[in-house]
């Protein structure tokens, strides 16, 4: 499991998602978004997702669900 927080690099998501590993479950936080404003970081999941690398998403809220409820990284 990936816990997403403020700060998080992209090189280091961009690290963690390469072979061999198959799938990842990414832990975010708010109501389970990911920053939107760095693309190099969208693009690591891009590229795993062609790679056929699973990603699931959960959030760190002990209520409710995932959610684009607002723009992150904003």
């Amino acid at each position: 499991m990936a816990g997403l927080v403020t700060g998080s690099i992209c090189d280091q998501v961009r690290a963690f998602l390469q072979p061999p590993i198959q799938g990842v479950v990414l832990q975010t936080y708010g109501s389970g978004n990911v920053p939107s404003n760095r693309k190099g970081l969208l693009d690591a999941f891009r590229d795993a997702i062609r790679r056929g690398v699973v990603i699931i998403n959960c959030t760190q809220c002990h209520h409710g669900g995932v959610a684009p409820l607002y723009e992150t990284g904003a």
